[in-house]
């Protein structure tokens, strides 16, 4: 039998206090923790960006050095692929360090058009037809492009209305802070906007092209791309000043007091692109003596939404007339009353003049609020294709401020061969970099400038990956790539990093460039000068596309989503 020592437990020494931690080194692992988490969440779900270019405006605002700042949502494709009209951040096939903000418009596998300032698609080799935009992408574009600045859309005295507007000789009397009265008797009396776009300030006057031009253009060519947001006066490009093209995709708002003599509320629309077929709307007045009518040239298009519907007398309510797209959208109060939807083909330059009149048919009203937005229009880009077969796998990216954007439309890529190594490098044809403190070149290769003088010591290539070769003069071809037989550019990208050691005649357009040949090449008069060797490279591969660009959170004056 055991003793009761034996079957007693041995008891383990007792064991040593665990270590606390030091300040220093429970604040450093917490700082880690919160970097390691910072980087995982800015590699697959959310990060900023600063936009430093004026492409996307005036949805975003860039410009340098501070733009805005966006959150973009890297997750957002992860499940899906991107869907037409969502502003998408992307990296740059053409300068891959560098990061881009655009619209994308149009999607892998289509032949896309551009035609009247609007976008056209079709797949599988369908004919081509008309895009609309979300509703919600469109009243955040109509809202970020007036017309009319809101200090002239209500609560203005004649001064405010004659800068926009032509009233008729009688039957017009405006009192600040009461509005705009018209009498219009047993027939229609109607305002229209003005043709010479009102009074001009002396800034505005100052303002002049080399021709003597104004460039405030509501001029001869009524209601045009050009822009009257809020910082549209402090922008740098200043070529969507020069776009006579005429748009009618457009917004007009009106608050509108009819007497129970008036028969009903008159707006007329001409789309300078289809200037032989207005659109002109009757909005009857209870009681009047004709029905509520929607004409498209000769033809009635009335939806039958609108037969029947009016508006009562001594009411103040909101006519809101929506144009674009091909598509015409009547609300009242904000609720859609009818719809009406068309189609004009993708073909034809547009000449016309965009104009507008509001009025009444007969009898008297007052109108109170009268506000005239823009929407987005696509424009030709120096000389670049209106019409795109969009590969697999690939996107097309515009720019919202499509006068003034680098985008799709123009992406270029250029090519050189090391002589030594008989290495072929790509590169963006005007050199685009991640600097934001470099300036964009005119050509590549370049020569760099030296307090604005041109330093021709050495020759200069940056490349798709982003980088920067030191050339010896005469140690490299510039290539053709013309040469090269592909119709979407996106397979010439492969040539970046092979070999060509016998180029044939075709596939060079400069052999052994020295200093002489590159400076006579770049030139003053010589603007781009190796565009007829460089090829389009329009489009944005999937694998490129990083996120969604969600909202704007910087600086807190812009702050919002961004649609």
């Amino acid at each position: 039998m055991e003793s009761p020592e034996a079957a007693s437990p041995v008891c383990p020494p007792p064991a040593e206090a665990p270590k606390k931690k030091t300040w220093i080194r429970a604040n450093v692992e917490s700082f880690a923790v919160a970097i390691a988490m910072a980087l995982v969440i800015k590699a697959f779900a959310v990060e900023a960006f600063q936009v430093p270019t004026e492409s996307m405006e005036p949805m975003i605002i860039g410009r340098q050095p501070g733009g805005d700042h966006l959150i973009v949502d890297k997750s957002a494709y992860y499940l899906r692929d991107p869907e037409r009209y969502e502003i998408v951040v992307f990296r740059y096939d053409l300068s891959r360090p560098v990061n881009y903000v655009k619209r994308c418009v149009g999607l892998p596998g289509e032949k896309l058009i551009i035609a009247h300032g609007d976008i056209y698609a079709g797949k599988g080799g369908a004919t081509p037809t008309i895009t609309r935009k979300p509703s919600t992408v469109l009243a955040a574009l109509f809202a970020k492009n007036p017309i009319i600045p809101e200090s002239h859309q209500e609560g203005f005295g004649y001064d405010e209305l004659r800068d926009y507007w032509t009233l008729p000789r009688s039957g017009a009397e405006t009192t600040k802070g009461k509005g705009l009265a018209l009498d219009a008797g047993q027939a229609e009396l109607l305002v229209t906007l003005r043709e010479e776009g009102g009074r001009k300030s002396p800034e505005e006057i100052a303002r002049m092209d080399d021709a003597g031009r104004s460039l405030w253009k509501l001029r001869e060519y009524g209601i045009t791309p050009y822009r009257r947001d809020p910082m549209a006066p402090t922008r740098k490009g200043m070529s969507d000043s020069m776009l006579d093209e005429p748009t009618g995709d457009v917004l007009f708002e009106v608050d509108v007091e009819p007497e129970s003599s008036a028969g009903g509320v008159l707006i007329h629309l001409t789309d300078g692109t289809q200037v032989a077929t207005p659109l002109r709307l009757h909005v009857a007045v209870q009681g009047g003596d004709r029905p509520s009518q929607l004409r498209h040239g000769d033809q009635d298009v009335t939806p039958d939404a609108l037969r029947g519907f009016n508006i009562k007398a001594g009411d103040r309510v909101r006519i809101s007339v929506e144009h674009a797209d091909d598509r015409y959208r009547l609300l009242v109060d904000g609720d859609t009353v009818a719809t009406y939807d068309y189609e004009q083909p993708p073909t034809g330059n547009p000449t016309g003049r965009t104009t507008l009149s509001f009025g009444l048919s007969r009898g008297r009203g007052r109108f109170h609020r009268l506000a005239l937005y823009r929407e987005l229009y696509y424009s030709h880009y120096f000389g670049a294709p209106t019409t795109f077969d969009i590969p697999e796998g690939h996107y097309l990216f515009l720019g919202d401020n499509s006068p003034n954007s680098l985008d799709a439309r123009g992406f270029r890529v250029s090519a050189i061969r090391l002589r030594d190594s008989s290495r072929v490098v790509l590169g963006d044809m005007e050199a685009v970099s991640d600097d934001l403190t470099a300036p964009r070149q005119a050509s590549n290769p370049y020569f760099e400038s030296v307090d604005g003088k041109v330093d021709d010591s050495c020759h200069h290539f940056l490349d798709i990956q982003g980088n920067h070769y030191r050339l010896e003069s005469g140690s490299y071809d510039i290539l053709n790539l013309n040469a090269w037989d592909n119709t979407s550019g996106t397979e010439v990208m492969s040539l970046h990093g092979t070999t060509l050691a016998n180029p044939t005649a075709e596939q060079v357009a400069h052999t052994a460039v020295d200093t002489a040949a590159l400076r006579a090449l770049t030139s003053p008069h010589s603007a781009q000068p190796f565009v007829g060797a460089s090829r389009f490279a329009h489009f944005t591969p999937r694998k490129n596309v990083l996120g969604r660009a969600v909202l704007a959170f910087w600086p807190i004056s812009r702050w919002g989503f961004v649609r």
